[in-house]
This record gives C-alpha cells, structure tokens and sequence, in this order.
C-alpha cells in the first residue's frame, strides 16, 4: 500500500479516538425483500446503501458510486466506461456474469457476454442498493453465484433537478420527480450525461468521446384497496467512443495517447447501445396476510458497433407470477419465473447471420420463520435452460436442468448483535457466446461448456448501535465447471472451456463510526483468494495457480466531516492490490496487473433546498490500468478529473 493509502489509514485510526456523539445509525428494513427483514436479523450477508450514501457522493454514473464507495470492484469492459465489469467475491473478469442485478425486480442481465448496463440507471433516481453476498440463487436463479445487487428506485413527492459540469467539456443533467397519494404514485426521471473524454483513441487525436441519455415512467394506481395496477417505460440511449489497449512503455509515457494497440496501431472502437423496455404488473391482497403478484415486462435493444459494422438486436421478455403469505408463525414468498432472450445478428466479415435464443423457467419457494431470538429461511429452485440456434445452414438446441437451494440461521444475541451462518447451492447457465467457437462462422455447439455449479457457505457476525454498524463474515465456496475462456498465445487452440475444480474464500469486514454529528468513518475491506484446484487443457496444468483478474486486498475508505452546519466534506480512498493479468491462467507473465489507487474529494454546501457540490477524482493522478495479456493494457481511472454542480429541489 503506498504512502497515501497509509496516511488515509492513520487518520481512521486516530480519529476513532473522538468521543461519540447523538446522530443514530439503525438496522435498515430490507426493500427488496418480501419477508419483511431487517439487517440485523437477516440469515444471510447484506451491504445496503440508502439515498443519502449516493447523494454525498455527487457522482455522475452508478458504476462510480459501486467502484468507490461498496465492496463491489468495477472495470471497463475492454475501455469502454458505459459497459463496465462488476466482480464480487473473487469471479475475476466473469464477475459480473455470476452476479444477478435487479433494478424494482426486473432483471439486468444480458443472455451473451455483454456486462448489465448500469449507466442507464440514474444516480440519483436511487433509492436503496442491497447487495446480497454469497446467497439468492433460489429467488433470482440463473447467475447468482457471487450474490445478487438489488436496486429500488425512489417513490414518494420528490422534486429536484441535478446540473453539472467539469473537464474535458463534461456536462450533465439529472431531473426527478414523483408523487404519491392515495390513489396514484407516480414516478419519471431523466438524464444526460456527455464528456468529451481523457484520452486520445486515433491518429487523428479524436478523443474517447461518451453520450448518454436516460429516461424513466413508472406509475402505479390503486383503484380498490386491495389492489395495486403498475405500468411502466424505461429508455436508454447510449454512444462510446474508446480506445484500444496500449503497451506499458506506453502507459507510463502518456496514458492518455490513443497506443498502439495489440501492435498494428491504435484500434479504437466506437459502440451505439439502446434499450427500450416496457412493464406492467399487478398486486391483489387476499386479505391482510396472503397476496398474489404479477409483473411481466419486454425489453429490445441494439446494439451497434460501428467500427466492425457488427449489429445485435436482442428481445427480452419476462413474467413473472408469485404467492407472497406473511402469517405469525412463518413467512412465504414462491411462484414461476419465465424469461426469455432471443439475440439477432446481422452477417459480418466474422459471422453468419444466426438467431440465438435462451429461455429459462423455473419454479421456486423460500420460507423464513422464527422464534424468540432465532430466524431461519430455506429455499428450494427447479430451472430449465433451453438454447437454440438457427442460421442458414442448421438449426441446433440443447437443454439444461438445474437446481438452487439455500439454508440460513440468525440468531440475536442482543437487541445490537447477531450471529449468522447460510449455505446456497447456486449455478450458472453458459451464456449464448460460450458455445460457439473456431472462426466465428461456426455454428458447431462447443461441447466442452457445462453449467458452472457453486456451494457457498458463509458465517458472520453483526453490530448495530446507535453509533457504530460493524458486519463481518467468512466465506467459502467450492465450484465445479467454473466457466472460462482459454486464451491460447498462438490463437488456435483458443476456446470457451470450464475449470474442472475452483475454490474462493475470503473475509469481509465493513464499519460505519458515526463519531458525534460532526464526523462519520466508513471502511470496507475485503480479502479474498481464488484458486484453480484442478484444470489441465491443450496439455497447460492451471492445477495450483491463482485465478487471474482477481485482487488478494481491496479496501474502501471513507471520511465524513461536517465542517460547518451547511458543509460536508467526504474524502475517500479506493485501493486494490495487483493481480495476475486476466489471461494469465499460467501465471507466467513476466509483469502483472499493478495496484489501483485513487483518492478522491466531494465538497457539499447547502441552503435551503438548493445544494452546490464539487468533486475532484483521482487527486493525485495516479495510472490505473487493466492487463490484459503480456504488454496489453487498457488504462482506466488515469487522469484527474473534476467536476462542480448544484441540486435543486422544489
């Protein structure tokens, strides 16, 4: 850790010396949720962020708030900082294909190896983000090894309109609004954001230039007590420019020069992304303890690479139809889940035109119930994948049948403490790019993919007071089938291939130190290992090695000051310790992937329903980059940026 990491570690600790103050923390109610629990008394691991965490904070897309401020490590996805890879308990550069992210439900993930698009969600439309570790297999299915991320939008009578702008001509505007009564609640938003870029992608000094566009409509009616009609609409509309990887003389020289790619020059990419979706549901309450929920919702997008005149139009449809019971002497949530993913791609010099679809139903039920001091919850999931390919010359399918279960116990030692242990069976489906290799014109199903299956068992321990909320807990989890991609140095042999036997575990820590009403500390910290147990493929053993892209030490700090009535100040420091690159399977290259560090300032100053802020990101400049193979680098989070705004709320 160098200097200024250490020196950010020593203002924690000897602030920790200042004597408590009035301002409460409390056990957060879990929204998400139908089993009406809390944090302190949940059977299993819970990270919640509220409205107010993101608000401070002042950044401009969620992928900033994830990266900086919780225990989730963030990269862009080969540049691109629109469509960033999110990774949680050691998945590596397949972290986000093993979390599940649901925003009111409705769920993110893509059926090929695009990342969730979290830059169409709007920061400060926000209300909770719930990040479940290590558990939810059997309520979200399909992907939910590492955890699910649970986002809840904001309800109520909101007004506010957000503007900013900073460097590199970056500019933005967010604008919520809401309202709740009796009858109606009513929710719409929207959200522009454009910078002109850090870095040069090309000969001719074009930057990596980035446009997005967000919009939201949800309204919910209640034309009878007992019931409630939701329908909805979200766009998106999302254009980037990035630049291809550079050398690491190149890095240290000038990261912001366009590099000369994997050695025949710049390779910049430019990629058009837009989502529209649609939804609609309904909830009827059989009376004050049993109701039956509804929610169906479609979704197209397109996305456009430009660059390679490569065009994937996709179509998502979803329904989902739970029983919800909440009785003294236990609680249920169960129902039928359906999704279906149909991806069109247009001819290309590297494919021919082909429709691939997945589809996935399941049946599932959890139950939770207590008593005196003691909460428990089991959990059962029956899935079924079906694939199926078509192009002009054959038709393929296969089919899958997959199982979750999860077992959790609480118990409360204190009305402040409780101990915990949980258990989850939990799987990964391959996405529809996993089975096809070879040119990429090939319409041969690759036979070396299997469903990846994980057992994660967790045990933890929670502290909540009026001053202090500190959550620990240990993990351990075996895999079979681990899914990854086989990146041969020769290029023939390369190939989308499983990991016969893996193993991850770590250990957790997050404290929040609400000192007096003048300062507040926050650390998270995780320690994580992931091994290759046994894998050996075109006569390379990985059996021993460490999985690459995975860092051993990540920590999160932050510090609140309250310098004055009007005045918050939070400072924060993001560290991550290096990794083997990730295609160093061997872990054999001569370099690594270096540390990340970067120290960043927000400034809040508000009157009245009017706030100004200021944040400056990567004080002090530090080369943040992602290796990819020997020599490869892709920088990211490499200049210092700065950005000034005002909130209004009216």
């Amino acid at each position: 850790m160098n200097k200024r990491a250490l020196n950010m570690a020593a203002l924690f600790v000897a602030a920790s010396s200042l004597s408590a103050g009035t301002v409460a923390l409390k056990p957060l109610t879990v929204l998400s949720s139908t089993l009406q629990i809390d944090e302190l008394s949940a059977p299993q691991s819970y990270e919640i962020y509220d409205s107010n965490d993101i608000a401070k904070t002042s950044v401009s897309t969620l992928y900033e708030f994830l990266n900086n401020y919780t225990s989730l490590n963030i990269t862009p996805s080969y540049g691109n900082p629109l469509s960033q890879r999110i990774d949680m308990r050691g998945y590596g550069g397949n972290g986000y294909q093993n979390i599940v992210i649901n925003i009111d439900g409705k769920r993110l993930n893509n059926i090929d190896m695009v990342p969730q698009l979290l830059s169409s969600i709007q920061p400060q439309s926000v209300e909770r983000i719930e990040i479940l570790q290590g558990s939810g297999s059997v309520v979200d299915g399909d992907g939910a090894n590492a955890g699910v991320i649970n986002i809840v939008t904001k309800k109520g009578n909101l007004k506010e309109l957000t503007m900013y702008g900073g460097v590199y001509n970056t500019y933005g505007a967010q604008l919520n609004l809401s309202h709740t009564d009796e009858l109606v609640s009513a929710t719409a938003s929207a959200q522009l954001y454009s910078t002109d870029g850090d870095r040069h992608i090309d000969s001719d000094q074009n930057r990596n230039k980035q446009r997005l566009t967000n919009g939201l409509l949800d309204i919910a009616v209640t034309p009878l007590d007992e019931l409630e009609v939701r329908v909805g609409a979200a766009i998106s509309r999302v254009q980037a420019s990035y630049g291809g990887p550079m050398s690491l003389s190149e890095l240290k020289e000038n990261s912001t020069q366009p590099g000369s790619g994997y050695g025949w020059g710049p390779s910049p990419s430019e990629q058009k992304y837009d989502s529209d979706r649609f939804s609609g549901g309904a909830t009827y309450d059989m009376g004050e303890r049993v109701s039956l929920n509804l929610d169906l919702s479609t979704e197209d997008k397109t996305s456009n690479f430009l660059t390679y005149n490569s065009i994937y139009k996709y179509n998502y449809k979803t329904l989902r139809a739970t029983i919800d019971y909440r009785g003294s002497l236990f609680a249920l949530h169960g129902g039928f889940d359906m999704f279906d993913g149909v991806r069109d791609a247009k001819a290309s010099a590297y494919k021919n035109a082909n429709e691939t679809s997945k589809t996935n139903r399941a049946l599932f039920a959890m139950l939770k119930t207590g008593f005196g001091a003691h909460t428990f919850k089991l959990g059962v999931r029956s899935e079924e994948v079906d694939y199926d390919y078509s192009d002009q010359n054959s038709s393929l399918e296969q089919s899958h049948r997959l199982s979750a279960v999860e077992f959790g116990a609480n118990y409360r030692l204190s009305d402040k403490r409780s101990i915990f242990v949980s258990y989850a069976h939990s799987y990964q489906a391959p996405d529809v790019d996993r089975f096809f290799s070879g040119d990429g014109k090939s319409s041969k199903f690759n036979e070396f993919i299997d469903p990846m299956s994980a057992d994660s068992f967790t045990v933890g321990f929670n502290h909540i007071d009026n001053t202090l909320k500190f959550k620990t807990k240990l993990y351990y989890t075996l895999l079979k089938d681990e899914i990854y991609y086989y990146a041969d140095r020769s290029f023939v042999a390369s190939t989308n291939t499983n990991i016969d036997n893996s193993t991850k575990y770590g250990l957790d820590i997050y404290t929040k130190w609400q000192a007096d009403e003048f300062l507040a500390l926050s650390f998270n910290y995780n320690y994580i290992i992931a091994t290759i147990d046994d894998e050996t493929y075109n006569g390379e053993k990985f059996s021993g090695n460490t999985l690459p892209g995975v860092s051993e030490h990540n920590l999160k700090m932050n510090i609140e000051l309250q310098a004055t009535q009007n005045t918050l100040l939070l400072l924060s420091q993001t560290y991550r310790s290096g990794a083997y690159a990730l295609d160093d399977f061997n872990n054999s290259f001569e370099n690594r992937q270096d540390a990340y560090y970067s120290t960043d300032l927000t400034i809040n100053y508000t009157q009245g329903r009017v706030s100004y802020f200021a944040t400056i990101n990567n004080i002090f400049g530090n080369t943040n980059s992602v290796m990819v193979k020997e020599d490869v680098y892709y920088p990211t989070t490499h200049t210092t940026t700065a950005k000034a705004g005002v909130k209004i709320r009216f």
